[in-house]
């Protein structure tokens, strides 16, 4: 062991520099109690070389742990923890493999990712734990997909001391929300607004849910019940129209938010891709473009036009739900046959509400030109002549 006059402390040989102590090769453990301290450093090849540090220790450099894990400390209250893989080596790279910071700024929050290394792919959004059991103390909150093997709520228990309480979580291959309540009839009917009834902005409910069932039960009589939901409205009517009972009502329905449409933890073939109810829109099909389709980013595959029949009314669905179409998405238009409409006998009694409906016929005209579909027009007008004739059809793709 040498101090020499400049203050450097030696234990083995060689020398480092100043203020510094080096323990080479050897099984010693030093331990250094101070409030903080610079430059001290742990050097050897023998893997039970140890520093402890009593108290507080204040590191302005990186921290390196073999030839491998480095503690980095950064600006703005960053802290990284990160492995160089032999795959990218170079010291103090941007976002080595197997990236781990925690950062306090502003918020508290553990960001852990795997940025990629030389020649592989960037991975991200995957944490792997080990061991098995791992306590977050706090909220965790998860923006995307959470799949797990089982699952449960612990809490203490609230009447037995020192003992925890365990439920499962309700599961199901639907993605289910659950409503529940009670309501008071008057005159054997009661509505409940689902968005006043849980504080939810107006057209929440009908936006986030889709195949709604119900449930209803009279609470202090045996009058029979049934309930609906209509735009978010339940509805609940008692057999006799003189019914003043309490019932409790529950409500069940699928969830159809965008990130439900666009999960990515189901294959193409689950029961969420394919099996979806239909939905009745009571708005005008401008007003249901721009308020359901657009409102939730929703693709079409398959689009079926037989509304509006002027020409105007049609030119307007047309321009809008062909912007919203999938990659191969399909359109099919009903009364495309011009021929239809020109020979359509209308009565006398009938001429003063007779409307028009060439409106499809010719505006396919326009789009037999354009070169942006592919397009196919079936027609049958005359070729059958004890049979009915249809009024046209046609079948288009996107080139």
């Amino acid at each position: 062991m040498v101090i020499n006059g400049s203050g450097d402390t030696y234990i083995g040989p060689g020398g480092i520099g100043a203020t510094s102590i080096l323990i080479d090769n050897t099984t010693s453990t030093v331990t250094i109690g101070a409030s903080s301290f610079t430059n001290y450093k742990v050097f050897g090849t023998n893997t039970d070389v140890k520093l402890a540090v009593v108290g507080f220790a204040t590191f302005t450099q990186n921290v390196y742990f073999g030839q491998d894990w480095v503690i980095t400390g950064g600006g703005d209250g960053i802290f990284g923890l990160y492995y160089t893989s032999p795959l990218d080596p170079v010291p103090g790279g941007v976002k080595q493999w197997g990236y781990v910071r925690a950062t306090g700024a502003g918020t508290t929050a553990l960001v852990l990712s795997c940025p990629g290394y030389a020649g592989a792919p960037e991975t991200t959004g995957r944490i792997e734990v080990t061991p098995t059991v791992t306590n977050v103390l706090g909220a965790l909150s998860v923006s995307g997909a959470l799949s797990k093997g089982s699952g449960s709520f612990r809490i203490a228990h609230p009447i037995l001391e020192g003992k925890d309480l365990v439920h499962s979580f309700i599961e199901g291959p639907r993605a289910d929300l659950i409503y529940r309540g009670t309501v008071t009839l008057a005159g054997g009917t009661a509505t409940v607004n689902l968005d006043s009834e849980y504080g939810l902005a107006p057209g929440t409910w009908n936006a986030l849910c889709r195949n709604p069932q119900v449930w209803v039960t009279s609470d202090t009589g045996w009058t029979q019940c049934r309930g609906s939901v209509s735009n978010g409205v339940l509805t609940i009517n008692a057999k006799t129209s003189t019914c003043t009972e309490t019932v409790s009502w529950l409500v069940v329905a699928e969830r159809q938010d965008a990130h439900m449409y666009n999960t990515d933890w189901t294959d193409e073939n689950s029961f969420l891709r394919f099996h979806f109810q239909p939905q009745v829109i009571l708005e005008t099909s401008e007003r249901a473009f721009y308020d359901y389709f657009i409102r939730q980013d929703i693709k079409i595959d398959y689009l079926h036009i037989d509304g509006d029949h002027s020409y105007e009314g049609f030119k307007k669905d047309f321009e809008l739900y062909s912007t919203i179409m999938s990659e191969n998405g399909i359109i099919t238009i009903h009364d495309v046959d011009q021929k239809y409409h020109d020979t359509f006998v209308v009565t006398e009694n009938a001429k003063q509400d007779f409307v028009p409906f060439d409106g499809p016929a010719k505006y396919i005209k326009e789009l037999e030109k354009n070169n942006d579909w592919n397009l196919v027009n079936l027609k049958n007008f005359s070729m059958f002549d004890k049979k009915p004739t249809s009024t046209g059809l046609a079948i288009l793709t996107r080139k």
